[in-house]
């Protein structure tokens, strides 16, 4: 260390950290008591931000003056740092980067040998640089932990925080996801998914056919971009539609729910529709329909499928006639049609007949007679029959 003159300074000390960040330099007068009256401290970072540490007499915690981050862009002290003859001052950067080069620049003056006294500085330690910069690896809560508690903004941009109000829109991925008041967008390469909160509808878009799909209240829409279906312009309120017309030999499955009125057809109606690659075979299979549309089969007829049917023997002696209770095992909500036949085919059972009489939602009478005289009797075992009940088409 140099002889100090009166007023001194700025004298400036270097050190290369270790592998570990870590370095210190000294500062100790000569022949003379002094005070530091400005310190400055710095260190060149890259990625960790040095604590830098001043120890007055020796490397203890009971003889730190003070303590500051020592950022690229330095921090500097105001107060006085007194130091005696011989006393040696220690500057300690802990935790920045390996090799960085860490500088203190002293400035003050000597004083007669009867006026030192206790040390008190201030640092001035800024958050970030010239530039606008953050100088520290990061600001964070003190009560910050990796998920769990507390805030903390990174310098290489990344942020943790435990909640968020965002008043404007949100947009993450370079713009592929955007968040604000009118829903939800996603952008990919092959797909955009978008939840509209203002219409109500999730759409799904593919970018290589240009076909949407969406999901409104009350409605599944899976449409191409000006879809038909068999010449009937479908909106959104009125069908469910898969449509898949990819021609050029490709088979064109098509699947539709109308809603109750269409094109002021009444009845709305579930229609499947298959097609041969080459368009000569078509079929269709309509549930529940009037007349929809052009090319639509009206299936009035064979909407109704519900009903019961049961294979039983029966049994008896010495009679021309017999009447079997029928119970239905689910009751229908109106009387069904029903159809009886005798299935066994021994000699006992020629010229008989079965019917049914007195139907009701819950059961009937199945009736077995024979039709040539009222006087010849039969017996009959285990003879197989059956019946069958519909509910009729309204």
């Amino acid at each position: 260390m140099p002889q100090l003159t009166d007023r001194f300074g700025p004298i400036q000390q270097q050190v290369s950290l270790n592998s570990s960040g870590n370095g210190q330099v000294t500062f100790q007068p000569n022949g003379s008591n002094c005070r530091i009256t400005n310190l400055f401290v710095k260190v060149a970072t890259a990625t960790n931000q040095a604590v830098c540490t001043m120890y007055k007499g020796q490397v203890a915690d009971s003889n730190i003056v003070a303590s500051t981050n020592s950022g690229s862009t330095g921090a500097a002290a105001t107060g006085a740092i007194d130091l005696q003859d011989g006393e040696t001052l220690y500057v300690v950067w802990i935790g920045g980067d390996a090799n960085a080069l860490a500088t203190a620049t002293f400035v003050g003056i000597t004083i007669p040998f009867d006026q030192t006294g206790p040390s008190a500085i201030l640092w001035d330690n800024p958050i970030a640089a010239g530039d606008g910069s953050i100088i520290f690896p990061a600001l964070k809560s003190p009560n910050f932990a990796t998920g769990v508690s507390g805030w903390r903004i990174a310098r290489d941009g990344s942020v943790e925080f435990n909640n968020a109000v965002i008043r404007g829109s949100v947009i993450a991925g370079n713009g592929v996801v955007t968040i604000n008041s009118n829903g939800i967008e996603v952008v990919g390469t092959t797909y955009t998914y978008i939840i509209d909160k203002v219409s109500g509808f999730f759409a799904e878009f593919t970018a290589s056919t240009g076909a949407n799909s969406q999901l409104i209240p009350g409605v599944l829409f899976l449409q191409p971009d000006n879809p038909s279906v068999d010449g009937h312009a479908i909106t959104p309120a009125e069908i469910l539609a898969d449509v898949d017309d990819q021609g050029g030999g490709i088979d064109a499955p098509r699947t539709s729910i109308f809603s109750p009125t269409t094109n002021g057809k009444a009845n709305g109606a579930l229609n499947v529709f298959g097609e041969s690659s080459d368009g000569s075979i078509k079929s269709h299979i309509n549930i529940n329909t009037s007349y929809v549309d052009s090319g639509f089969v009206d299936s009035k007829g064979h909407e109704w499928l519900r009903g019961e049917n049961k294979r039983f023997f029966v049994s008896f002696t010495s009679l021309n006639s017999f009447n079997l209770a029928q119970t239905f095992t689910h009751p229908f909500t109106i009387a069904p049609c029903v159809t009886c036949n005798i299935e066994g085919g021994a000699g006992s059972t020629a010229r008989w007949t079965s019917r049914a009489i007195n139907v009701s939602t819950t059961g009937f009478t199945q009736n077995f007679a024979y039709m040539s005289d009222g006087t010849s009797t039969f017996t009959w075992t285990n003879v197989l029959c059956t019946f069958t009940a519909t509910e009729p088409t309204p």
